[in-house]
């Protein structure tokens, strides 16, 4: 009798099958230009890219560190090239970078993230092309596509042709999506979302003192202009100068401030922001011969090619990064409290002037705006100075007339 139950049971059990839950990625994979398979959603975008830009442009889904697909095995290889072929395109970008490109061509492969990390592979599914089994193409094709007709990879040059690319995004690297994750994706600039950091390229040229305060791409985030401190970050930052066309050399947020040990290669170099900084830098790989510039070059750009700094005049105009937080800045909620008369130097950049202003306005200007520390404000002349702090003292001057506020925690 037990036994009939039990048998019964399974029958009824097997007349309504057990429905599993999607994942939110599932859900939302859905369309003819993607598929889910394994744990990762495929997008395909039609829209043809250089390598550079393909690889920061990743943002279907935001929570999951989009990133060019990696074809990881065969199975991965398969259902990609499918979905390549169901749209009509003959292949386009996955992640494939040749870390070292002085020993062999098929040697030195590896997959690259957003975060500037490539990691080694033995998976590399060379295709079959008119000249036999690639990679075929000469040390500078350190990039690889992927073509339907050849049924694997083909060796390239990242920047020398544009293709149709693939996206994934994967269940392992779901995380929350923050606020500042959100305002990245909306920016015009060539950026990515890496680490909780925003990294913003800005290829109009500008002196350092002016690139140091252009850092306002996210209102209410500190921006500052970039600190690499790894080699996965200069792997971003000549991303973003090939994406942008932005030549070889871009100002860093790094300083000399001892003067006396100008042309040492570790003593008095800090990373700055538009507020003076306290913490010395410590990643410093120095072409060969620099720094060598003395006490008048007391900043620092990153030479693409050499991936080196070297040290320059603040007065060169060049591209620079950006980079912010995801800590939301509480300056604007601080109180601007005077501190003292204007004597005649201060250690100062100045952001903006502002004429025929009031002080509500001068204290609003400075509120919304990020680099802001202090600013001068000249009630007979109602004129408003907008301020960001600088390492140098007695670089910038004001009448007697102007009062000097700056931002003071509550």
């Amino acid at each position: 009798m037990a036994l009939r139950k039990l048998f019964g049971l399974f029958l009824l059990a097997s007349c309504f099958p057990q429905t599993v839950a999607l994942t939110e990625l599932q859900s939302l994979c859905v369309g003819t230009d993607r598929t889910y398979f394994g744990t990762s959603c495929y997008v395909l975008d039609t829209v043809p890219l250089t390598y550079s830009r393909a690889k920061v442009a990743c943002e279907d889904y935001l929570g999951y560190k989009g990133h060019l697909y990696h074809i990881r095995n065969e199975a991965i290889k398969n259902i990609t090239h499918q979905l390549f072929m169901a749209a009509g395109s003959a292949g386009g970008w996955p992640s494939f970078e040749q870390y070292n490109a002085s020993g062999a061509r098929n040697a030195s492969w590896g997959l690259a993230e957003r975060d500037g990390t490539v990691t080694p592979v033995t998976y590399v599914p060379w295709g079959y092309g008119p000249s036999g089994w690639e990679p075929v193409g000469p040390a500078t094709h350190t990039r690889a596509g992927y073509v339907c007709p050849w049924g694997g990879l083909n060796d390239a040059p990242g920047e020398g042709y544009s293709y149709e690319f693939i996206c994934e995004y994967k269940e392992s690297n779901k995380h929350p999506v923050t606020n500042l994750e959100k305002a990245c994706a909306t920016l015009s600039r060539y950026h990515t979302y890496a680490n909780k950091k925003c990294y913003v390229m800005h290829a109009e040229l500008k002196a350092y003192s002016a690139a140091k305060v252009a850092c306002t791409d996210v209102p209410n985030y500190n921006g500052h202009l970039v600190h690499p401190r790894s080699n996965e970050q200069l792997n971003i930052l000549d991303n973003f100068m090939l994406a942008a066309s932005a030549g070889n050399e871009i100002y860093i947020g790094v300083e000399q401030t001892n003067l006396a040990a100008a042309d040492s290669k570790t003593t008095g170099w800090y990373y700055t922001t538009t507020n003076k900084s306290s913490e010395q830098a410590t990643f410093l790989p120095w072409t060969p011969t620099e720094p060598d510039g003395g006490t008048g070059s007391n900043n620092v750009i990153y030479l693409f090619g050499s991936r080196s700094f070297s040290d320059v005049p603040a007065t060169g105009t060049r591209a620079f990064v950006c980079v912010y937080d995801d800590i939301v800045s509480n300056d604007i909620t601080y109180s601007l409290k005077i501190v003292n008369l204007a004597p005649q130097l201060y250690a100062f950049d100045q952001i903006a002037q502002i004429s025929q202003a009031s002080l509500a306005k001068c204290t609003r200007e400075c509120r919304i705006n990020q680099a802001c520390a202090s600013f001068a404000y000249s009630s007979s002349t109602s004129t408003c100075q907008v301020l960001a702090s600088s390492y140098s003292d007695g670089n910038f001057s004001l009448a007697a007339s102007f009062v000097i506020y700056t931002r003071q925690s509550p």
